[in-house]
């Protein structure tokens, strides 16, 4: 009995930890665009503009490469509010993920940071990988523009397979 106890957790430690995926192998193959959210401000010499985006319709996709290397097809549409003092607007627009991503280029996966280095950009652009399954992958962003005004935004992609 006692040899058949160890057999039997013996058994059940291999399938344990064989089925366990890294990340890296993961996050490979075709992700569809299924949300994306951001807010922000932009402090300007004549107050703060606060913004945020909800998607409306998504045709996007990027596909992660086993050898680390990603392409980016496809448009979505969101919707941008902006409030300036006690004035709101609202706007929609649709833009290409490519343009925003890099049509192409190289992806690093390292403790949960996740770094797109576009064949177009010197800048990489950094995700922290929030949550990845066999299905879903949740990518959260913040950023600091700094050109004449200053602009912070964080948000979110999340993908489905």
């Amino acid at each position: 009995m006692k040899k058949f106890k160890i057999f039997v957790f013996a058994i059940a430690f291999v399938f344990l930890f064989s089925g366990c995926k890294k990340d890296e192998d993961l996050i490979v193959g075709m992700w569809n665009l299924s949300e994306i959210y951001y807010n922000g401000v932009t402090s300007t010499p004549s107050g703060n503009v606060l913004f945020r985006g909800e998607g409306l319709t998504y045709s996007a996709n990027i596909t992660f490469n086993k050898e680390g290397t990603y392409e980016i097809s496809g448009t979505y549409t969101i919707r941008i509010i902006t409030t300036t003092g006690s004035s709101n607007t609202v706007n929609e627009f649709t833009y290409n993920l490519n343009d925003q991503l890099g049509v192409n280029g190289s992806w690093t996966l390292e403790n949960k940071q996740l770094t797109l280095t576009s064949s177009n950009s010197a800048k990489p652009y950094n995700f922290t990988l929030q949550f990845l399954d066999k299905k879903t992958i949740k990518l959260v962003f913040q950023n600091v523009i700094t050109d004449n005004n200053t602009t912070i935004v964080s948000g979110y992609f999340s993908f489905k397979k």
